[in-house]
C-alpha cells in the first residue's frame, strides 16, 4: 500500500477490503479507498451532503479536495494556533533576549567605544567629507559625520549595537517566511547574536558593522520573495551600492547578485533596475574620487596592498624584474619573513625606496606582483587556499605572518601597543576622551569571549550542509496520474519549483562568503576580522539547505500515486449516495460540530474549488464524449455489480454498521446511512477495479479518477 509521505497509512482490516480478492494489490486498494472516503462523506455532516444534493448534475465540479487533519489539498500546513506561534518563537526569543543583555554589559563596561590604531582615526578625520581618501571610501566617514550631532562616540557603539540585533531579527524572520523551521532558524540566528568577536567588532569606530547591516538588508530583500518586485530589485540596487562605498568589497558582492539575478529569470526590467541602482551611486562617488586624485575609481592603493600580499613568498630569483623594481625584492630568507602589514605600512617596508614619481612607483609595484603570481602561481595558490582554510580550524589559532587575534578580545586596561587598541582615544571634535573599563563586568566578558565564538569547523560544516544541498538532485520524474495523482503531480510542480529557487539562493550566500575569505586572503592578509561576515552567510545558507534537504527526501519518498487518509478527493464518475433526513440526523449525532469545521473548511478552500471548478469547466468541453462513455461504462459495471453481487453487498453494510456502532445509534437512521456508504464503497470498487483491469492489458480505455480536479494544468489524453 502507498501512502503519503506526510501522513499515516489507512488502516488494512480485512472486513473493509471490498474489492474483487482475484485483482492484484493495486487495484484493490482503491476500493479500501473509497470505502474510507464514503465513511468521511457521512462524518461530515448535514451541510456537506445537503450541498451535494442540491446540484446532482455538477458532483465532480462542486466538491474540492476538502482539508481534514490540518492538511490543505497542496500538502500544506493550515495555521497554528495564537499559543502554538508564541511557544514557536521561544527560542528566538530567548537568542535574542541574551544578545540584549551581552550588548547592554558591553556598553555599560566599556566607555565610550574601542578605536584602532589606525583605521578608527582615519576614519573619524575623515567624518569632515572634504575630498575622497585614496585608500578608504566614504561610506562609513559618512555615517561618523551623521552621528557626530550626538557628540559623544558612546552613540556610535550603541546604534551598531543595535544594527547587530537587528540583522539578527531579519535572517530569522527571512528563514521563517521561508518555512525553515523555527528552532533551526533561531540557530541560524544565533552567530550573529552571541558570537563575542561580533560584540567586540560592534563596539569598535570601524565600518564592518554598517557593512554588515546594508549587506544583510540587501539579501533579505531579494530573497523574500519568490520574484523580487521592481522596488525591491531597486532597493537592494541602492544598498549594495552604499556597501561598496563603506566596503569595496561590496561591489564584488554585487556582481554575485547580479548573477543571481540572470538565474533566477527575473526578467529585463528588474534586472535593469537593480543595475541602474546600483550604477548611479558609485558613478556619482567614482567622478567625485576622479576630481580629487585624476583618476574614477572608489578607491586607491591596490598596488601597495598587493605588494604587501605576495612580498612574504617572493623570489627574485625566478622573477624577470626591471632593474627599478629589484630593490622591492625582501633581503629576508623566505620562511623569517614578517606579514604582510609589514610590507604596506613599516617605514623599513622597500617600497618606500622605489624612485620616480607616485605613478611610475605604483607600475612597478604592480609589475612586482604580476611577476610573482605568474611565475610563483603555485606558491600564491598554496598560500592563499591554506589562509582561507585557516579560517576553518578549531581554537582561532595564529601564525608569525597573521594578524593577532586578541585584537579582536574584550581589553583589559593595559594592551600592549603592537595591538593597535591601546592608543589614546580620538573623539568628534578632535578631543581625546577618557576611556572607562568597569570591573568585574569586564572581566566576566573576557571570560566569555575565550568560548563564546562561532568555532571554525562548525562554519565549515555549515558550508558543506550548503554544498550538499546545492549538488544533490532531486526526484526529477512526475508522479502518474490516479485517483490522487493529480494533486501529487501539484505538490511535485510546486516542490520542484521550490527547489531550484532554495538552489540558488544557497549557492548566493556560500558563494558570497567564500569572496569574504578569499578576497582578503589574495589582497590583504589573513586576519579573523575579515570573518564576521560569514557570520550573517553560512548559517542562513545551511538552514536553507536544510530545507531543501527536507523537500527531497519528501518527494523521494512520495509514491507514484498518492493516498492518504487525511486528503481525499470525491470520484467524480462514481454515483454518490443522496443525503436524507434520515442521514442528515444520523450525521448530527455522530459530529455535533461537523457544521463548524465544514464552514471553516470551505472559507480556506474557496479559492481552491473555484480554481478547480475552473478548470474542469474548461475540460468539460473537448472531453465531454470521453467522460460520458466512461460514466456509462462504470454505470454498467455498477448495475451488473448491484445485480450479481447483492449478498456481499449486505455483508458490506453490516460490516460498516458494525464499524460505526460505537458512534451511531441504532435504528431505522443509521441502518439507512451505513446502507448508502457501502452502496458508494461497491460502486468506486468497481469504478477502481476496471482501471485496474485496464492497466493489466485490457482494451478498455483507463479512467483517471478525479483527474480534472486535481491537476490545474492541460493534459493530452491517449486515445484508442
Amino acid at each position: 500500500m502507498v501512502t503519503s509521505p506526510d501522513r499515516p497509512a489507512p488502516r488494512t482490516d480485512p472486513t473493509h477490503q471490498t474489492a474483487d480478492p482475484t485483482l492484484p494489490h493495486e487495484a484493490a486498494e482503491p476500493a479500501h479507498e473509497a470505502s474510507e472516503a464514503s465513511r468521511r462523506h457521512l462524518a461530515v455532516g448535514p451541510a456537506h451532503g445537503a450541498h451535494e444534493a442540491a446540484e446532482p448534475g455538477h458532483e465532480a465540479a462542486s466538491v474540492a479536495p476538502v482539508r481534514l487533519g490540518g492538511v490543505d489539498a497542496a500538502g500544506g500546513e493550515t495555521r497554528p494556533s495564537h499559543g502554538r506561534r508564541l511557544v514557536r518563537h521561544l527560542p528566538f526569543a530567548v537568542l535574542f533576549a541574551a544578545g540584549v543583555v551581552l550588548r547592554t554589559l558591553v556598553a555599560y563596561a566599556y566607555r565610550p567605544a574601542f578605536e584602532f590604531n589606525g583605521d578608527s582615526y582615519v576614519y573619524l578625520r575623515l567624518s569632515t567629507l572634504r575630498s575622497p581618501d585614496p585608500m578608504r571610501p566614504a561610506g562609513y566617514p559618512a555615517f561618523l559625520r551623521l552621528m557626530s550631532h550626538t557628540g559623544d562616540l558612546w552613540w556610535v557603539t550603541v546604534v551598531q549595537h543595535g544594527a547587530g540585533l537587528a540583522i539578527g531579527v531579519a535572517l530569522y524572520t527571512l528563514l521563517v517566511h521561508r518555512r525553515v523551521a523555527a528552532p533551526i532558524a533561531a540557530l541560524a540566528a544565533a552567530p550573529v547574536l552571541l558570537d563575542a568577536y561580533e560584540l567586540v567588532l560592534e563596539h569598535y569606530v570601524m565600518a564592518e558593522s554598517l557593512y554588515l547591516a546594508l549587506l544583510v538588508g540587501a539579501l533579505v530583500a531579494l530573497l523574500w520573495s519568490p520574484r523580487p518586485a521592481l522596488w525591491t530589485c531597486g532597493l537592494a540596487g541602492l544598498l549594495l551600492a552604499g556597501a561598496g562605498l563603506v566596503r569595496t568589497i561590496g561591489v564584488g558582492v554585487a556582481v554575485l547578485v547580479l548573477g543571481w539575478l540572470l538565474l533566477r529569470r527575473v526578467g529585463w526590467l528588474r534586472l535593469g533596475t537593480f543595475v541602474v541602482a546600483l550604477a548611479v551611486p558609485l558613478a556619482g562617488y567614482a567622478t567625485w574620487f576622479h576630481s580629487a586624485h585624476g583618476t574614477y575609481s572608489l578607491t586607491g592603493g591596490d598596488a601597495v596592498w598587493m605588494y604587501g600580499r605576495v612580498a612574504p613568498i617572493a623570489e627574485c630569483d625566478k622573477l624577470h624584474l626591471p632593474v627599478q623594481a629589484l630593490v622591492l625584492c625582501s633581503p629576508h630568507p623566505v620562511a623569517e619573513r614578517p606579514d604582510p602589514s609589514f610590507y604596506v605600512w613599516s617605514g623599513s617596508s622597500p617600497h618606500w625606496r622605489l624612485p620616480g614619481t607616485p605613478d611610475e612607483q605604483e607600475a612597478l609595484m604592480r609589475e612586482f606582483t604580476h611577476q610573482v603570481i605568474r611565475y610563483q602561481f603555485v606558491d600564491y595558490t598554496r598560500m592563499v587556499a591554506g589562509e582561507v582554510l585557516h579560517y576553518f580550524r578549531p581554537g582561532h589559532p595564529v601564525g608569525h605572518r597573521d594578524w593577532p587575534i586578541e585584537t579582536w578580545r574584550f581589553p583589559t586596561a593595559d594592551e600592549p601597543r603592537y595591538l593597535h587598541n591601546a592608543e589614546p582615544l580620538l573623539g568628534f571634535d578632535g578631543q581625546h576622551p577618557t576611556r572607562t573599563i568597569r570591573e568585574p563586568i569586564a572581566g566576566h566578558l573576557r571570560g566569555y569571549g575565550r568560548y563564546g565564538y562561532t568555532p571554525g569547523p562548525l562554519l565549515a560544516g555549515l558550508l558543506a550542509l550548503a554544498v550538499l544541498a546545492i549538488v544533490i538532485p532531486g526526484r526529477r520524474r512526475a508522479p502518474r496520474l490516479g485517483s490522487r495523482g493529480g494533486s501529487a503531480r501539484r505538490r511535485f510542480r510546486v516542490r520542484t519549483v521550490e527547489q531550484a529557487r532554495l538552489r540558488a539562493d544557497i549557492a548566493l550566500l556560500a558563494a558570497t562568503g567564500l569572496a569574504f575569505l578569499a578576497v582578503p586572503a589574495a589582497t590583504v592578509c589573513f586576519d579573523y576580522r575579515y570573518m564576521l561576515p560569514v557570520l550573517v552567510l553560512f548559517p542562513p545558507a545551511a538552514a536553507l539547505g536544510a530545507r531543501r534537504l527536507t523537500l527531497v527526501h519528501r518527494s523521494r519518498r512520495a509514491p507514484d500515486e498518492i493516498t492518504s487518509t487525511d486528503l481525499w478527493a470525491p470520484d467524480p464518475l462514481t454515483p454518490r449516495p443522496t443525503s436524507t433526513s434520515t442521514d442528515v440526523d444520523t450525521a448530527t449525532e455522530i459530529q455535533p460540530d461537523a457544521d463548524h469545521r465544514l464552514e471553516a473548511n470551505h472559507r480556506v478552500d474557496a479559492d481552491r474549488r473555484a480554481e478547480a471548478d475552473h478548470h474542469m469547466e474548461a475540460d468539460r468541453r473537448p472531453g465531454a464524449d470521453h467522460r460520458a462513455d466512461a460514466k456509462r461504462h462504470v454505470k454498467r459495471h455498477v448495475e451488473v455489480d448491484h445485480r450479481a453481487d447483492a449478498d456481499g453487498r449486505a455483508d458490506a453494510d453490516g460490516r460498516s454498521g458494525a464499524e460505526m456502532r460505537p458512534t451511531v445509534p441504532s435504528g431505522p437512521a443509521a441502518t439507512a446511512s451505513t446502507g448508502s456508504a457501502g452502496a458508494s464503497a461497491s460502486a468506486s470498487a468497481v469504478g477502481e477495479s476496471a482501471v485496474g483491469a485496464d492497466d493489466a492489458g485490457f482494451d478498455t480505455a483507463p479512467v483517471r479518477l478525479g483527474d480534472h480536479l486535481d491537476d490545474v494544468g492541460p493534459r493530452r489524453r491517449r486515445r484508442r
